[in-house]
């Protein structure tokens, strides 16, 4: 991929340092209609997810938001949201 930008004076330069390669990520899911209705696999999911929501920071739009993921080799991986004032 090449970028094309302004006044760049060495334009082959800067594709060759800041080229990008393209990759496609792929999620299956499911939707429940209520947590009492998850597997148990997916209830450790969505307990994971509600532990990482906790470490939300969201002074300011308050909305804390929490979220975990399962790797196919089974690893769990949770994050949270988390403002600062900029």
């Amino acid at each position: 991929m090449t970028v094309g930008c302004g006044n760049i004076p060495n334009l082959a330069l800067y594709n060759r340092l800041f080229s990008m390669k393209k990759h496609t990520l792929q999620a299956d899911f499911f939707a429940y209609e209520s947590p009492d209705t998850l597997p148990d696999s997916d209830g450790e999911l969505l307990a994971y997810a509600r532990r990482a929501l906790e470490n939300s920071y969201s002074p300011y739009a308050n909305f804390k938001v929490g979220a975990a993921v399962r790797f196919a080799n089974g690893e769990m991986l949770g994050g949270a949201n988390y403002e600062n004032a900029s």
